[in-house]
């Protein structure tokens, strides 16, 4: 059985170019392992500032950043 919530958490293909190579944006004070992750390059710290129109995802690719769309039905 396959969890609901998995769904949810896996990472897009960018809507701009089609690459696979797309990393979460992280929004409020980061911590130290944040700040690892970041240089890592497993996700991009977006700032302090946390706006519901804050991009969520950020192609390593091409440098979009976009919101993913969630429908309710």
């Amino acid at each position: 059985m396959e969890d609901k919530n998995a769904k949810e958490k896996k990472t897009p293909i960018c809507p701009q170019c089609g690459s696979k190579k797309v990393i979460p944006i992280v929004y409020g004070y980061p911590s130290y392992e944040l700040w690892e992750e970041e240089e890592k390059g497993n996700l991009k710290l977006g700032g302090c500032k946390i706006d519901p129109n804050n991009p969520e995802w950020h192609c390593k690719d091409c440098k979009y950043e976009w919101k993913e769309l969630r429908f309710i039905y």
